[in-house]
This record gives C-alpha cells, sequence and structure tokens, in this order.
C-alpha cells in the first residue's frame, strides 16, 4: 500500500515574443503563458482546480493533456477520470475522459473552468488501488499588445491581465517605470530587451500584486539587405548598387554611395562604371534622423582582356592552296573597337577574315596582328600559325594481275596512281626484283624462276624535287606443278607375288625433269619410273612414289597404293588301307596335295609309319609285321614359302 502525500500544483511562468518587423503599425501581442501540473493517484483520491485562477479580461485558451495509467488493475469499482467544467448557472460539462486524450478549449473573458482529476477505485487482491491520473494544463494569464511608434525605438504597449488588477507600472531595462495599462516607451537601441510589468489591486482569489516578465523583440530603426553586384570583372565594370531597406517607425533615411574613385552618388539604387584597374572600396551610408548606418564592399576591378581567338584552316596541304582564316574575339570587359591585320610573308590582309592563295611549297608564318582602337596602349598577344604548302602528294597502291602462279610467269603490273596537286611530271621507274626493271608506267613482265619477288614502283615528280613515293607489290612464283598417277599390276594376290608398277607423271610448267624415288614397304627401293617388283611375305603392303623436279627440288608429289599379299593354302588328299588286318599286314598309302594360286608348285611328301620307319614320295606301300596300333602321319610342305599339310590315321595289326 502506498503512503498518501500532498498533491503539488507546479505553476511556470513563460514569457515569449511573436514579433512581425516592419514599418506597420499594426498592433502584435505577446502571450505569458502559466503551465500547471497536477496528478492524483490514491484510490478514491480527487483534486480540483480553477483555470484560470482569476477572471481575465480576455478570452484565453486552455491547452490540457491527461494521462490515466491503470497498471493493470484488475477489478473496477469507480472508474478514474478527468473532467472540465463551465461554472456559469447553471454548470456544463464540456470534457470528460476516462482515457489518456489531450485538446484545447476557449475559455471565455471573465470566465472561469474548473478541472477535477479523480483517482477512482481499483481492486488488487485484498487491497484498493488508484489509477495515476496526470494532467498538464496550459494557458494565456496575460497578453501584452504592442506597436510601433513615430520616434526611433519607441514602441506602444498596453497588457491586459486578471481581472481586479487595476493600478499597472513598467519596469524598463534602464531602470525607468511607467505606470499604467497602456504606455509609450522610447528605448535605446533594438536588439531583445527584458520589461517586468506589475498590477496591483485585489482579484477575485485575493492576490493583491502579481509580476510578469517577457522579452521584447525590439526592431531596428533600419534594417537593409544591399545588393552590389558585381564584385569582381574586367574593367570598364558597370557597378549596380541597391539599398533595399525597411525602415520602422515611420522614420525617413538618406543614402549615400562613395565607390573609392571619386565619385558619390546619392539614392537607394544608383550605378556606376568603374575604368581603372584596382581594388575600390565602396561605402554605403544611410542616414535616419540622427542615427548613421554604414555598409561597405571590396569591388576588385580586372584588366580589360582582349582575346582574337581565330581560326584558319587548312594549315597544311599541297598546292594550290587556298587558306581561310576568321577571328572570334572574346572581349572581357570594354567597350572596344577592334582592328585585324593578317600577316603572311610579305603581304598584308585587313579584316576579321583572311582568304590567301599559296602556289609555290614550301613553310609560311601567318601573324594575326590585333589593335584595340579606343585603348590603343591595351596589348593585345599576336597569334601565330605556320603553314606548310606541301608538293602535290603522290599516292600509288600497285597491282599486279597474277599474285600467284607457275613459271614461266606472264604478269601485267597498274600503278594505280592518285595525284593529289598540280602541277607535276612523272617518271615511273619497276624493278621486278628478279633483276629486271622497267619504265613504263603499265608493265608487262615474265618470270622465270620460282620465288617470291617484291616489285617495287617508285614514281618521281620532275618538277619538285625530292617529290617522290615508292610502294611495293608481292608476287610468289611457284615451281612446275606435278601430277603422279600409280597402277600396279595387281592389288593383291599369294606370295610369292609379282607386281608391275606404271607410274604416269602430268607437269604444269616448264622446265621440268622427273625423279622418281619408290619405296615398296618391305625395305626394297627403285628409282625406274615402271619397277617390277616380288613381294615374299605375306602383309599389308604401303607402296609410295615420289616424284621430284630435278632442276627445281622444292617442286615434288607423293603418292601410294595400298597391296594386300596373303600365303596360300596347301590342299592336302590321302587314303590307307586296309587300316587293320592281322601281321604281317600290308597298307598301301596315297596322297596328293595343291597349292593356292601355283598349281605348280613343288611340294615335299613325306610318310612316317608309326613304327620307326618313314619314307618320302606321294604313294607309298608298307607291311607291319609286327601286332599293335599305329599312327600314320602324311606331311606336305613347301620348302619355299615354308608350307605345310598334315594328316594321321590309325591302324590296328592283329
Amino acid at each position: 500500500m502506498r503512503k498518501y502525500y500532498l498533491i503539488g500544483l507546479g505553476i511556470l511562468l513563460l514569457g515569449f515574443a511573436n514579433v512581425t518587423l516592419g514599418i506597420s503599425s499594426d498592433t502584435k501581442t505577446i502571450p505569458i503563458s502559466r503551465l500547471l501540473h497536477v496528478q492524483v493517484y490514491l484510490p478514491d483520491q480527487k483534486q480540483s482546480l480553477i483555470v484560470p485562477t482569476d477572471p481575465l479580461n480576455f478570452d484565453t485558451t486552455l491547452e490540457w493533456e491527461v494521462d490515466i495509467a491503470k497498471k493493470g488493475l484488475a477489478s473496477e469499482k469507480e472508474a478514474a477520470f478527468f473532467t472540465i467544467e463551465d461554472l456559469g448557472k447553471p454548470a456544463n460539462l464540456l470534457e470528460r475522459k476516462n482515457v489518456s486524450g489531450s485538446g484545447k478549449i476557449i475559455i471565455p473573458k471573465g470566465k472561469q473552468f474548473k478541472v477535477t482529476l479523480n483517482a477512482g477505485e481499483y481492486s488488487l487482491l485484498v487491497t484498493k488501488e488508484g489509477a495515476t491520473v496526470q494532467a498538464k494544463l496550459k494557458y494565456t494569464e496575460a497578453q501584452i499588445r504592442y506597436s510601433l511608434g513615430d520616434k526611433p525605438y519607441q514602441c506602444n504597449l498596453e497588457v491586459l491581465g486578471p481581472a481586479g488588477l487595476t493600478d499597472w507600472s513598467w519596469l524598463w531595462s534602464n531602470s525607468d517605470n511607467t505606470a499604467g495599462n497602456k504606455v509609450s516607451h522610447q528605448f535605446g537601441r533594438d536588439g531583445k530587451l527584458p520589461v517586468i510589468v506589475e498590477g496591483k489591486g485585489k482579484t477575485a482569489s485575493g492576490v493583491t500584486a502579481q509580476k510578469f516578465y517577457f522579452d521584447l523583440d525590439v526592431p531596428p530603426l533600419i534594417e537593409m539587405n544591399p545588393m552590389v553586384e558585381p564584385l569582381k570583372g574586367p574593367v570598364e565594370l558597370n557597378v549596380a548598387a541597391k539599398v533595399n531597406a525597411v525602415i520602422n517607425y515611420g522614420q525617413r533615411a538618406s543614402y549615400t554611395w562613395d565607390f573609392g574613385n571619386g565619385v558619390e552618388l546619392s539614392g537607394p539604387e544608383v550605378g556606376n562604371n568603374i575604368v581603372k584597374p584596382g581594388k575600390h572600396q565602396i561605402v554605403l551610408t544611410a542616414k535616419v534622423g540622427d542615427y548613421t548606418f554604414q555598409r561597405n564592399w571590396l569591388v576588385e576591378a580586372e584588366p580589360m582582356t582582349i582575346s582574337a581567338n581565330p581560326v584558319v584552316t587548312p594549315l597544311s596541304g599541297p598546292v594550290p592552296l587556298d587558306i581561310s582564316g576568321m577571328v572570334n574575339p572574346v572581349i572581357k570587359g570594354g567597350p572596344a573597337q577592334l582592328k585585324f591585320r593578317w600577316q603572311i610573308g610579305q603581304d598584308a590582309v585587313d579584316g576579321n577574315e583572311l582568304k590567301y592563295h599559296i602556289t609555290e611549297p614550301g613553310d609560311y608564318q601567318l601573324v594575326l596582328q590585333t589593335v584595340d582602337k579606343l585603348h590603343p596602349a591595351l596589348v593585345v598577344p599576336e597569334t601565330v600559325f605556320l603553314v606548310k604548302a606541301l608538293p602535290p602528294q603522290l599516292d600509288i597502291k600497285p597491282t599486279a594481275s597474277i599474285m600467284r602462279g607457275i613459271i614461266p610467269l606472264s604478269v601485267y603490273f597498274e600503278p594505280h596512281l592518285t595525284v593529289t596537286g598540280s602541277p607535276v611530271d612523272l617518271s615511273y621507274r619497276w624493278d621486278f626484283g628478279d633483276g629486271d626493271t622497267g619504265n613504263l608506267e603499265t608493265p608487262n613482265h615474265i618470270y622465270q624462276k620460282p620465288g617470291i619477288y617484291n616489285a617495287q614502283l617508285t614514281v618521281n615528280d620532275r618538277n619538285h624535287q625530292g617529290n617522290l613515293v615508292s610502294a611495293l607489290v608481292k608476287v610468289e612464283v611457284l615451281p612446275p606443278e606435278l601430277r603422279v598417277t600409280v597402277r600396279p599390276s595387281v592389288n593383291g594376290g599369294f606370295a610369292p607375288l609379282t607386281v608391275n608398277f606404271n607410274a604416269q607423271v602430268g607437269v604444269t610448267g616448264s622446265p621440268c625433269e622427273p625423279q622418281f624415288f619408290w619405296d615398296f614397304g618391305d625395305g626394297e627401293t627403285s628409282l625406274e619410273q615402271n619397277p617390277v617388283h616380288l613381294f615374299k611375305q605375306d602383309g599389308r603392303y604401303s607402296v609410295t612414289l615420289e616424284v621430284k623436279d630435278w632442276l627445281h627440288p622444292t617442286g615434288s608429289v607423293k603418292t601410294m597404293v595400298l597391296l594386300n599379299v596373303k600365303l596360300p593354302k596347301i590342299r592336302l588328299t590321302a587314303s590307307v588301307t586296309p587300316l587293320s588286318g592281322s601281321a604281317p599286314l600290308a597298307v598301301k598309302c596315297q596322297a596328293w596335295a595343291t597349292q593356292e594360286g601355283n598349281p605348280k608348285a613343288k611340294l615335299k611328301y613325306t610318310w612316317d609309319f608309326g613304327d620307326g620307319s618313314t619314307v618320302e614320295g606321294m604313294d607309298q606301300q608298307h607291311q607291319f609285321t609286327q601286332s599293335g596300333t599305329y599312327n600314320i602321319l602324311v606331311f606336305v610342305e613347301d620348302p619355299i614359302l615354308g608350307l605345310s599339310e598334315r594328316k594321321t590315321f590309325k591302324a590296328v595289326v592283329k
């Protein structure tokens, strides 16, 4: 349970001015406000207060803000509230709040309102609690109305405050005082100055005296926002000056401008032309009655500058060369009256434009001279151009009718010459790169040897010494072109295989002496054109022929053929009769064999009777004298190729 304590009423007097300065005689108002803070928080605690404390002799606005905090209280027996009531007859409830809020309400002149805060009653377990109700109240308790007088720093003031205060006195910052609710006072200066006004009498609440404090913002006698421009620039510099002033208290002002160059002018708005370069102090003097005000500026007058800013085209080119010039003067300051002279060699052209014709090659210096007739002592820098008049320009792009070909190669050359300028007297010299030269413009040349040749053309202008041009064109000359075809008599067969090779050679170009280089793929070679070769072993052979030009070693051609050589098979037929019987048993043996691809091959026959005896030959007879089982083998071979075949028979002798 919180302890009960007295409710405090905090009252704060605030003084502030809301003044619009100027020569207007409209009345301005300074409100003087009172700020009240009120709080209740005990169960069923109520606090009421009267606002304003005393009736006022003017309408005032009550600004209020209330915060009702229930702090999580659960059971509400009597709700907390905030009310505003009119105490007139009958009483009138103007505002009631059970939750936090804010607002404004006007209290008419002579009236008072009653403001009530109630903490209410809430149950929290077995205890009673009240909500915390806080209110902030603000209203204007007094008004200072004032206007400007007709003397420097004079203000007319009137105070409105609580009814019943009738004896008013004013205490100024210089300790002087003036009596009355309406007074006129002349201050010694402008600015924010403190003032105290005190009212005496008796108010409804019994107050017999009350002081109000505020600051009065006394306007200046004259408010100037002068303008001087420009503050920097070239002579002749036209400076404009303007006061832009507001004069208060119904006074009049006079203005004097000193431009620092011996010129003084009067008036709120003047102008002056500064013709002498340098820094000039401009002083404005404003007089209002016995008061004097000054402002000053530093103006820098720069020297006048002139740039002719000429453009000349072209600055180089072949003769005849026509050049044009034009000035685009840039003048800082002025006025100016310009004269231009173009000097080229011994010739001179006056005016702002130039047209000049050059016929001879060479370097020409072109000078532009500028004079200002109004300021003859002003030095304007000369502008110098170097014009290069070139001899006629020669441009060649020689071409060859054939850039690549086989000897003998006939090539037609063209210079493709372009001449810019005149006159010219041209000569041509061709160096074909093979030791031969020519002087025709479009020659025809025959190359007899292979190689890469850089044919050079030189064109000379005999009218202008040293005016020549050279260029190259590349020609690739090839040796005679060889073509070869190989035809073997067969493309394959059984070893040993004899093949006749035939080589046919075609040649484009001349001269040419072909040479033949055969590689048969079995380690054997030949230099004949049409060789005969025996392939003794089976296999797949890549036979290559390279044909070279003996006269031109770089000219060659290769070709290849594939041959498939196989080993032949031996086919053996044999018989043995009878294959069984009683000892002694005589058997008749027969065998015959053929070789693939060679029916005349010489074959060797061998019989092995399995009893330790062997014999050679195709047909044989043999007698087994002992009983037993014998394996009879017949074996046929080609001793040259190493080929063989065999068969086996089983003979049973009882």
